[in-house]
């Protein structure tokens, strides 16, 4: 026979692991990501980048000679949005790679390499573009204007 402390002690036991199976999900997104892994496992990254267009009437050319570093959290509703969106601005570009860093933090804003402390990231998404290893500028949370027109400021300057 169950008693009411047995059922207590259940649901008691059953909250403490989905936390902990959700945790263990989302703990694979957390340091170094592959782009293409973002875009398959997490839909609605998937979405935004597939019906986001660009704004085609800036010129990005001077982008190729830069790195990107994008520090974001599968857990954030602006990452959601605008991760996306920047993934498939540097795609239209024929941006490489190499050049661009998708990086997941927890919700502490911490990473295996600890780049976004040192970067002193404090908000996700942040966007951060180097040139010649030196930063240029960043993007952080949402864009002032647009991605495109935020970009092209970054690069005139």
């Amino acid at each position: 026979m169950i008693t009411r402390l047995d059922v207590y002690f259940l649901t008691f036991i059953f909250s403490l692991c989905t936390p902990t199976q959700s945790a263990n999900l989302n703990i694979a997104f957390v340091g170094d990501i592959p782009i293409e892994e973002l875009l398959k496992k997490k839909q609605i990254f998937k979405l935004e980048y597939d019906k986001y267009e660009i704004d085609n009437k800036i010129d990005l050319t001077s982008i190729k000679d830069t790195e990107v570093f994008i520090f974001f959290g599968i857990w954030c509703h602006d990452s959601q949005r605008e991760v996306p969106r920047m993934l498939r601005i540097l795609h239209e570009l024929n941006i490489p790679p190499h050049q661009i860093s998708l990086i997941g933090l927890t919700s502490k804003k911490d990473e295996p390499k600890n780049r976004a402390k040192k970067l002193k990231v404090i908000n996700t998404p942040t966007f951060i573009v180097f040139k010649n290893n030196i930063e240029i500028g960043r993007i952080i949370e949402r864009p002032s204007m647009s991605l495109e027109k935020d970009l092209s400021n970054i690069l005139k300057s």
